[in-house]
């Protein structure tokens, strides 16, 4: 008998979506900002928070990042959870998050404009305030 066969029937969807990734239970929890320990709790059906708003969301990133479509959510009677996923596989995102995932081009190109803006006002306060007296 497979001790997951007492585990909600979600839990058991994401742990082996989690297994086919062969992505360690720690190491997937960090993706989504949480300890280990507590994805543990979340698949077991042990933390009391899978009817909350807030305990939808993180079911609902918990699916995202193992790969799980909310179509297959649903199909496990979590249609409640599958409503808070983006049909795209991906949780919606704050601005925090859209931040961290800037990309590199975008981040130099801002520190170039920043650059540019420091270099004309270097310029502008060697020459008194007046651009064009550059001599």
């Amino acid at each position: 008998m497979d001790p997951r066969d007492d585990w909600p029937a979600l839990g058991r969807l994401i742990e082996e979506a989690r297994d086919r990734l062969k992505i360690s239970q720690n190491e997937v929890a960090s993706r989504v900002e949480m300890t280990g320990t507590r994805w543990r709790q979340i698949v077991k059906g042990d933390a009391d928070l899978m009817h909350s708003i807030r305990g939808l969301r993180t079911l609902a990133k918990m699916a995202e990042v193992v790969g799980l479509s909310p179509q297959q959510v649903g199909e496990v009677g979590r249609a409640d959870v599958a409503a808070e996923m983006r049909p795209s596989g991906h949780a919606e995102e704050t601005h925090e998050d859209d931040e961290k995932r800037r990309t590199l081009p975008a981040v130099l190109r801002e520190a170039a404009e920043d650059q540019e803006l420091t270099a004309d006002e270097r310029e502008l306060s060697d020459n008194g305030g007046d651009k064009r007296n550059t001599a």
